[in-house]
């Protein structure tokens, strides 16, 4: 995915913490699972693919660092990284299946609908 960049149209530094968790408890409303699921240690083959979509989001989207959406996701920065080249080889490779497409468009509908654009950086 090369260098990362930070969407000049996302949330400013100061509140992207505030604006991703307000964002996530949106999405995880969608998709019926609670943050503290999806923060926690379940390796439910859907949860864990909501898990790796959401930090490329906070990633690239949101331009956070791998160490703070670690401490969101009560995970080390490794796992994050692993986390989000499997999404990412996933959506390169059309291999998202049924619950994750799913997911990724109500993702992108929230985010639309937040910041009043679609992703710019999750799927480059």
């Amino acid at each position: 995915m090369g260098a990362v960049t930070i969407n000049p149209r996302s949330p400013s530094p100061q509140t992207t913490l505030d604006a991703f968790d307000k964002y996530m408890r949106s999405v995880c409303s969608a998709t019926e699972y609670t943050k503290e699921e999806l923060c926690g240690t379940s390796r439910e083959s859907e949860l864990v693919s909501l898990r790796h979509l959401l930090m490329t989001i906070a990633r690239y989207e949101f331009g956070m660092n791998t160490k703070r959406i670690g401490k969101i996701f009560n995970r080390d920065h490794s796992s994050v990284i692993y986390g989000t080249k499997t999404f990412q080889r996933h959506f390169k490779n059309k291999q998202l299946g049924f619950f994750l497409s799913g997911c990724l468009h109500a993702a992108e509908r929230i985010y639309f609908e937040q910041w009043g654009h679609k992703f710019e950086n999750v799927a480059k």
